[in-house]
């Protein structure tokens, strides 16, 4: 499960980039917008599904290479075959 992936220096990023998957406070009570995983004194408020937007050459398709390049390293060294 990804609540949070952070990366800097890669591809056209040089600065901390960060793409989150937790809820905001506000958004915990609303129940039909956000998954709730754990034990209730210390559930995590998780976004079921999330939107990567900007603008033209902003580094939406650099961000998705850096996700990929972690998942294919994590399936390599566990033995997985590749991330197509």
């Amino acid at each position: 499960m990804l609540k949070r992936f952070s990366f800097r220096n890669c591809y056209s990023f040089r600065e901390e980039a960060v793409f989150s998957m937790e809820a905001v406070f506000a958004m915990k009570d609303n129940v039909d917008f956000v998954v709730g995983i754990g034990e209730s004194d210390r559930k995590n408020y998780l976004l079921p599904v999330a939107a990567i937007y900007g603008a033209n050459a902003g580094g939406k398709s650099n961000m998705i290479r850096a996700l990929r390049d972690v998942a294919q390293n994590v399936c390599e060294r566990k033995g997985r075959s590749q991330i197509a």
